[in-house]
């Protein structure tokens, strides 16, 4: 059976968000995040990808268009350095000029979680 998860509301973030990231190709793990733009125009979010000992690994960018929505897996993300992601823990860190909205999505064999990022 697939079950169901709830989430809580999630907080306006006007300065962005870190979020924990976990990925394991072979425990089949990955974790990626959902990201709501709260404004009536586009958004731009930029990302760093940070190890557990927080050095900077990559960066990317991309938009949402106004009121929008989009969720991505830390693998399906366009880095601008590649990223070896077999066997990962660290740290998604965004911001935006924009108020957003922001949940991390993490899924394991038959199991999906849902968990709160911390504002920045």
């Amino acid at each position: 059976s697939l079950g169901l998860a709830g989430v809580g509301s999630s907080a306006a973030l006007g300065n962005g968000f870190s979020a924990p990231m976990e990925s394991d190709e072979s425990l089949e793990v990955n974790t990626g995040i959902a990201i709501m733009n709260l404004e009536g125009d586009e958004a731009t979010i930029n990302l760093q990808l940070l190890d557990s000992e927080g050095t900077l690994l990559a960066s990317a960018q991309f938009t949402i268009p106004a009121n929008g929505q989009r969720a991505l897996f830390v693998s399906e993300i366009d880095w601008d350095t590649p990223v070896d992601l077999t066997s990962f823990l660290g740290v998604l860190s965004a911001s935006s000029s924009s108020q957003i909205g922001a949940t991390v999505v993490q899924t394991r064999p038959d199991q999906f979680a849902t968990m709160p990022v911390n504002a920045n």
